[in-house]
């Protein structure tokens, strides 16, 4: 085949890369990310085909070998590799899971996507094309926020104020439009039509809109480091004096101004705006920095645990969960559960260990070598040198508290790829007209050497052989992998939903056809068994027969297999101990509920201060009839935070209603139950026993606290509610009492 069929079908594939950003798979799991990716995968594989037979026929579109950028980036996919085979879970390591599409087989597509578009995009217009159409991929993202934004429908009904536009997560967002910034400052400078000037402008103002919008602090510090580097790269290698000190005087004001606007950050000029939001996010008191910081003390250690190839690729929850602390749950009482540590490298350096990270680190100095080098040798335009440096300065300081995702990798690969055609001149412009004349002859005369070869559309033995060889071997990964994942993932939604019918013979056998498909990502979709049985609990009690007893055994069984990828695995181990203390529950098996027992003190071990776990194991040693080991179980919980106030309920309950033990300590428990939302969930028969001590004590306060919760429970009980505005009138509450008596 030509070699210009090749490159268009090659160039074609670059192109329809961006159409993943706007896949939302809606009858898929996780229908942000599973359908990209898998999209994105099977792309891949049928350009690696193509790929590989231009490579074979044409030598000189092979990659360079001495290259240091693709030294670089094939190290540290061999590197992580390595780390994922010695790694604590493999599974995850290689395949990742559903919920990031993240593992590195997956990650290893973004590889081939850097040398397709290194491979074939050789030319000037060539690149304008392609940043052209990242740049309106963006656009299209940013149009679609601010659809969204002025109140209309959104496709598959997004939520944007956490998920912003198709992409599924803010941070998502910010890094696309962050690269697209520049991409479109770069496409401006090199135009010559102010009508397309124009266009771009247009562009460049929807995508910074979407950007901001997007509101992640981390992506608009990067922002601002980026534009202080190109500033003062412009500013200090700047021939033209005028231009030198124009450029000094405006980075000199910008650092100014943003450090006078950091300083009064507090000021009443600053309440209720975008700026002063974005000012105060950067605080010590930013709830979303705090639990950062626990994310990066937990990879820090682990690090030190494990430096040279970390827990294997992937595998940053081991040590998230390992060195939690209770006091985590002073910022946050919700996610408490991370499977990133939120920053590129510290990620890398706990679960791919020093090597990867000299390897990752070892791709940013590539690419500024080459761009200075470049430079200097006057390669590329000064302000070519400045843009691209800023963009790679303020990708790599978004991701010191962010991770990677599809968009963010594709952006990424884009500008290596970009270097990498700079240091082969592919947009190189002429300094001169003598330069323009040689260059001229130059490639007429290369041309007319390999035009015929580049024309032939004979086949040769050598690309028959690697054609055949690619297409099996993309084919293979297409049917057996890519193709089951996504039928699996389709129907665990159609499974998920089943619960609808009522029927646990439906229920039963849509998640026998779910799990069938035995896939290396079959992971979540266990874990989303066990959720279902947990949450349908109830309504399976007087559901018996066949059906519920083939699907609790289909989950536990789920259960057990997730738990060998890796035995220490705390969440795994968390799911498996509460589907097996339901199913106990509801067959009344005892063993059952020990081997929940087991699975519980493992999940204990395993994973630092959580809470959670403590009360499940608390709620099993209630059921095996050991109340003083619940009791103990839940005092220790109370000493890693003493704030966590649905203890004291649990406490208040064995103490009051199992033991009959009206000790000081469980009242003492009680009044702290009181400050938990879980205070309405406490049996009648407690409430009463504490309602009697305190009429006795004439404690006002904490009557009305009681009958507060006993309204809220049973809001149309009028005596109860006369009763609660006597109550609010003997406490002292009169506004309360007067808003009681008006109230419907």
């Amino acid at each position: 085949m030509p070699l210009k069929f090749y490159k268009l079908i090659l160039k074609i594939g670059a192109f329809a890369s961006f159409i993943s950003f706007f896949i939302i798979a809606n009858n898929y799991y996780f229908p942000f990310i599973t359908g990209k990716q898998i999209y994105f995968n099977v792309l891949i594989e049928v350009l690696f085909i193509f790929w590989v037979g231009m490579i074979v026929k044409y030598p000189q579109t092979r990659p360079k070998r001495k290259n240091w950028i693709n030294i670089a980036l094939v190290s540290f996919f061999v590197v992580l590799l390595i780390s994922s085979i010695q790694g604590i879970d493999f599974n995850l390591s290689f395949w990742g899971d559903a919920e990031r599409m993240l593992g590195w087989f997956h990650i290893v597509h973004f590889l081939g996507l850097y040398l397709i578009i290194s491979t074939v995009f050789t030319e000037k217009k060539d690149w304008y094309w392609l940043l052209g159409c990242s740049v309106l991929s963006a656009v299209g993202i940013a149009g679609y926020a601010f659809m969204t934004n002025q109140g209309q429908k959104a496709v598959g009904n997004v939520n944007m104020t956490s998920n912003i536009s198709t992409l599924g997560n803010a941070t998502y967002v910010a890094g696309l439009m962050l690269a697209n910034i520049w991409f479109s400052i770069i496409l401006f400078h090199k135009s010559k039509s102010w009508l397309l000037k124009g266009v771009i402008t247009f562009a460049f103002l929807m995508i910074t809109w979407s950007f901001f919008y997007a509101d992640v602090s981390g992506s608009q510090a990067g922002l601002a480091v980026g534009l202080l580097t190109m500033l003062s790269l412009f500013s200090f290698l700047n021939k033209n004096k005028k231009f030198k000190q124009v450029a000094t005087i405006i980075l000199i004001s910008i650092v100014a101004i943003l450090a006078l606007m950091f300083a009064f950050r507090s000021n009443a000029i600053f309440d209720n705006n975008k700026v002063g939001k974005m000012l105060r996010d950067f605080s010590l008191k930013n709830t979303t920095l705090n639990t950062r910081f626990y994310a990066w003390r937990a990879a820090v250690l682990g690090f030190k645990e494990m430096p040279l190839l970390g827990s294997g690729y992937g595998n940053y929850a081991f040590f998230f969960d390992k060195y939690f602390q209770g006091s985590y749950y002073k910022w946050t009482m919700t996610e408490e559960y991370f499977d990133r540590a939120h920053n590129n490298l510290l990620d890398i350096a706990a679960t791919g260990g020093a090597l990867s990270l000299i390897t990752y680190l070892g791709i940013f100095v590539a690419a500024m070598y080459y761009l200075t080098k470049n430079y200097r040798r006057g390669k590329i335009s000064l302000f070519d040198y400045s843009v691209l440096m800023a963009s790679f300065t303020s990708y790599f300081v978004h991701n010191l508290a962010v991770f990677d995702s599809l968009a963010n990798y594709v952006m990424f690969m884009l500008m290596l790829a970009m270097v990498y055609s700079y240091k082969d001149k592919a947009l190189v412009e002429p300094q001169t007209i003598e330069a323009t004349a040689y260059l001229a002859v130059k490639t007429k005369h290369k041309e007319d050497k390999k035009n015929k070869a580049d024309e032939d559309w004979d086949f040769t033995n050598k690309e028959l052989i690697a054609l055949i060889a690619a297409g099996l071997f993309s084919g293979f990964l297409m049917f057996n992998y890519n193709s089951q994942f996504a039928q699996m993932f389709s129907d665990s939604i159609e499974a998920s939903r089943s619960w609808q019918t009522g029927d646990l013979a439906t229920v039963n056998e849509a998640w026998q056809k779910a799990l069938s498909h035995n896939t290396p990502l079959d992971r979540d979709v266990r874990s989303l068994l066990g959720n279902q049985i947990v949450s349908n609990y109830s309504s399976m009690i007087n559901l018996k027969g066949e059906a519920r007893d083939s699907l609790l055994k289909l989950a536990v069984e789920a259960q057990e297999n997730n738990i060998r990828y890796n035995p220490r695995d705390s969440m795994a181990n968390l799911w498996a101990a509460q589907v097996y203390f339901y199913k106990g529950i509801l067959e009344n098996n005892v063993k059952e509920v020990e081997t929940a027992y087991k699975y519980v003190k493992d999940t204990v071990n395993n994973g630092g201060q959580h809470i959670p776990p403590m009360v499940l194991k608390s709620n099993i040693e209630l059921v095996l009839g050991e109340t003083d080991e619940a009791i103990k179980t839940l005092r220790t919980a109370t000493t890693w935070y003493s704030e966590y106030y649905d203890l004291y309920c649990h406490l208040t309950d064995y103490q009051l209603r199992v033991k009959k033990s009206y000790t000081p300590a469980a009242y003492d428990d009680f009044k702290k139950c009181l400050n938990s939302t879980k205070a309405t969930s406490l049996n009648k028969e407690v409430l009463k026993t504490v309602e009697l001590k305190y009429e006795k004590e004439k404690n006002w306060e904490i009557l009305v606290k009681i009958n507060e919760i006993k309204y809220v429970i049973d809001p149309t009980n009028q005596a109860l509610k006369q009763h609660l505005i006597y109550l609010y009138k003997k406490a002292g509450q009169i506004e309360n009492a007067t808003a009681l008596e008006t109230s419907k």
